[in-house]
Formats: C-alpha cells, sequence, structure tokens
C-alpha cells in the first residue's frame, strides 16, 4: 500500500471516530433531556419520577384491572361492565396523562414494576369550563353518570376565590396496585405531587377525594374540604340512590384543596465553633497537639 493510501485510511479512521464521539456524545445529551425528574427514592426500593410516555399502556391497563373495581364512585356506577364508559374513562385518563405532569412509583428491585401512580393536571382559572365540560366526547352511562358528580362538585366548590389562585394542581386519580399497598406509598406520591406543584410555580393543590383514605391523606398534606356532598343525597334524574354502597366509613366525597408550602429552607453549615463542640476530649486534644507541631515546625 502507498504511502498516500496509507494516509488516506488513516483520515478516515479519524473521521469515522469523531463521527463516532459526536454521536456518543448527542446521545448521552439526548438521555439527560429528556431523562425523567425522580422526585423521590424510599427505603422500599421504590423510585418516584414523572410519568412518561413509555408506561402509558401499563397504567391504562391497571386502571382496567384495579381501580375500576375498587374506587367509590366506578364501583357503584359499575363502569367495568360497561364497554363504552371504560373506553370513554381511560380516554379522559390519556388526556390528562399528555399534560407529562403525573408522576409514577416503580418498584427498583423488581424490575422497576409499576407499584402505583398519581395522575395529575395543572388546570388554569381560564380553562376551568373547559376541563369541567365536554373537552372530549363522553360515551357510556356509568362513565357520565360519575362526570355528572364530580363535575357539579367541581362548579360548586370555587377554588380559585377560595385560595386567591389562577391555577392549581389537580390529584385526578391515585392507583396502588393491591401488592404495595400498606407501606404509606400513597401519602408518598401526594408529597411529590406537592413537589412537583412547587417545581411548576402552581400555588395550590386540588383533589376530588372519595373516599375517607383519601381524604385522610389530603388532610395530612394541608389540603381543607372546601365542599363535600353525602353520597345517601345525590340522586340521578328518576330520583334513584346511584352511590348505594360507598363503603365502610366512606360518608361523603369531597373537593379538598390546599396551599403548597414553600421549599425547606436550606441549613446554613456549622461553624467553627459548631464544630469543635460536636468534638470529643480526645478528638480537641490531638487537635491542639497537631496545632503546636505545626506551629513548632515553622
Amino acid at each position: 500500500m502507498s504511502r498516500r493510501a496509507r494516509l488516506e485510511e488513516e483520515k478516515q479512521r479519524n473521521l469515522n471516530s469523531e463521527l463516532e464521539e459526536e454521536e456518543i456524545r448527542l446521545k448521552a445529551q439526548r438521555e439527560r433531556i429528556y431523562a425523567p425528574v425522580i422526585w423521590k427514592r424510599l427505603g422500599s426500593g421504590i423510585r418516584i419520577q414523572d410519568l412518561k410516555p413509555v408506561y402509558y399502556d401499563q397504567v391504562l391497563r391497571i386502571i382496567e384491572e384495579c381501580y375500576f373495581q375498587e374506587e367509590v364512585l366506578c364501583r357503584n356506577s359499575n363502569i367495568a361492565e360497561d364497554p363504552d364508559s371504560i373506553k370513554s374513562f381511560l380516554n379522559m385518563v390519556l388526556f390528562y396523562l399528555k399534560d407529562r405532569t403525573s408522576i409514577i412509583a416503580l418498584d427498583e428491585s423488581n424490575e422497576d414494576a409499576i407499584a402505583g401512580f398519581l395522575v395529575l393536571k395543572a388546570i388554569h382559572k381560564n380553562d376551568f369550563s373547559n376541563i369541567f365540560g365536554r373537552v372530549f366526547h363522553v360515551e357510556g352511562e356509568a362513565h357520565k353518570k360519575c362526570l355528572a358528580f364530580t363535575n357539579y362538585l367541581g362548579r360548586k366548590a370555587d377554588v380559585y376565590t377560595e385560595f386567591n389562585c389562577d391555577i392549581f394542581l389537580q390529584f385526578c386519580l391515585l392507583c396502588i396496585r393491591p401488592e404495595y399497598r400498606k407501606k404509606a406509598l400513597g401519602l408518598q406520591l401526594f408529597l411529590s405531587a406537592v413537589d412537583v406543584a412547587r417545581s411548576l410555580n402552581i400555588p395550590v393543590v386540588m383533589g376530588i377525594l372519595s373516599c375517607w383514605t383519601l381524604q385522610k391523606l389530603g388532610k395530612r398534606i394541608g389540603m381543607k374540604t372546601v365542599f363535600e356532598i353525602d353520597y345517601v343525597g345525590w340522586r340521578d334524574r328518576f330520583n334513584e340512590m346511584i352511590f348505594d354502597d360507598p363503603g365502610i366509613g366512606n360518608y361523603t366525597c369531597a373537593v379538598m384543596a390546599g396551599p403548597v408550602p414553600p421549599p425547606p429552607e436550606v441549613e446554613p453549615p456549622p461553624t467553627t465553633s459548631e464544630v469543635e463542640e460536636k468534638l470529643t476530649r480526645e478528638e480537641k486534644r490531638k487537635a491542639k497537639e497537631k496545632k503546636k507541631r505545626k506551629q513548632g515546625a515553622k
């Protein structure tokens, strides 16, 4: 091979190497840009992060398998037995997920299996009537019953006036898989949602909480009841009771809301005197001897 051919070959290798390095750099940059924000890691191996589109199908499937059979409104309206309502409800959830504010809990010790999730949506005052109206086509008798109920509650509770705000972050749907319950995961998701609101400069969080367990969680993060209605007092257009079996302790459905607290203050670094106070006598003695040796060396 001639010298010129060798130089050309070496030049091509260097060029390919540079292109590969640039591709690796761009790939790493894209991964950083689109990587989920991790809000919290729990001692149990659970990681709470942004709910990315890759999980949308699994989330919708878990709602159909778990949420419909247990949530008060869905269970009492028999939404799981109404295919049109199932489709309509899941389309509504997908619409909320595209707001890109929802969060998910993943089990790192079990190949990032979904432990639970909290669907969130930021609702601005200017969009309020559209969100609680027909922003999407609603189908199915069961879903219409649920929406008629929640829309009534949403209109009765004026969160904007109550908290003097123009926007709030709504807790739309909390779902914890059965094997991950009774581990305070719901509370951790609620707390992480407050962090989400703070990061978006949203001053208020709000939720239509259908059972006493959720209402208790709401109180723990500083929410208060803005409006509530007894299940036994709600009737459909035929004056028949819809929610005749809300479950033990579930007497009301409540609109709860609360202000987002400021971030905790960062503690200043300890002063020299504070550090010295924490030293034991032996450590103080050694420090003095070390100081004397340095002075003697000078």
